[in-house]
């Protein structure tokens, strides 16, 4: 039991991120604010937005910004989200995002 524990506080801090959420990436809410999406882009590459979950409201969960862009492959025009926010999304179609 002894090594078992020992192990655990030996690798926690490498493993942190997995078992607290550190990170983050944008969750994506409808107008009431109550329907949520799966947080997206936590892995920090160029991900297509959902079209299937028609969203109202953006919040970003991550300590760093965030962009959704008008045009796949994370180009087009471009809207920041800023770390630790929430916010209402502008009238535009989205394609892709990053954090």
């Amino acid at each position: 039991m002894r090594l078992v524990s020992f192990l655990f506080f030996l690798l926690l801090p490498t493993y942190s991120w997995a078992l607290f959420g550190i990170g983050g990436g944008l969750i994506l809410m409808n107008e009431d604010k109550r329907a949520k999406s799966n947080l997206l882009s936590s892995d920090r590459r160029c991900t297509e937005f959902p079209s299937h979950f028609i969203a109202a409201h953006v919040q970003n969960t991550g300590s760093s910004h965030c962009a959704l862009w008008t045009d796949a492959n994370c180009k087009g025009r471009l809207y920041v989200v800023p770390a630790h926010y929430t916010m209402r999304l502008p009238a535009e179609n989205f394609k892709s995002l990053i954090c």
